[in-house]
């Protein structure tokens, strides 16, 4: 396990929860556009093409959102295996910063140690589990 990879999981959740608040933003629009048309007399024009393109668009973005979140969960797995062989101290820095996305100084608050204590824990975790993926 690189450290690498340990991020790209990180920029994969980011990105997840950036299509997620986009298909949000685009359903948001979708209801308005219907209750503004529920609300117009019978055969009052509206704009159809643009209620199509924002199913569309809600279509595309919740296949990208599946596709990301298996990439995820695959990663996420690997992830786990890995951190699961080292020790205790290790695993609690390395699921902090990686899986939970804390930032080093809630981490070195958490764990009651210095930012220089965390970052040699963390150069450790890294090796330990750079030397487990060669093996």
């Amino acid at each position: 396990m690189t450290k690498e990879e340990l991020k790209k999981y990180l920029w994969l959740r980011r990105i997840i929860k950036q299509l997620e608040d986009r298909r949000e933003e685009l359903e948001t629009e979708a209801t308005r556009m219907t209750v503004r048309y529920s609300d117009q007399p019978k055969g009052a024009p509206y704009d159809k093409d643009r209620m199509a393109e924002l199913v569309v668009e809600m279509v595309e973005l919740d296949e990208k959102i599946q596709a990301k979140l298996a990439e995820s969960y695959e990663l996420a797995r690997k992830i786990e295996e890995a951190i699961g062989s080292l020790p205790e101290r290790e695993q609690y820095l390395m699921r902090a910063r990686y899986i939970e996305g804390k930032s080093w100084g809630q981490i070195a608050a958490d764990m009651h140690y210095s930012w220089r204590q965390t970052y040699n824990i963390h150069s450790k975790a890294l090796r330990a589990l750079k030397g487990i993926e060669q093996s």
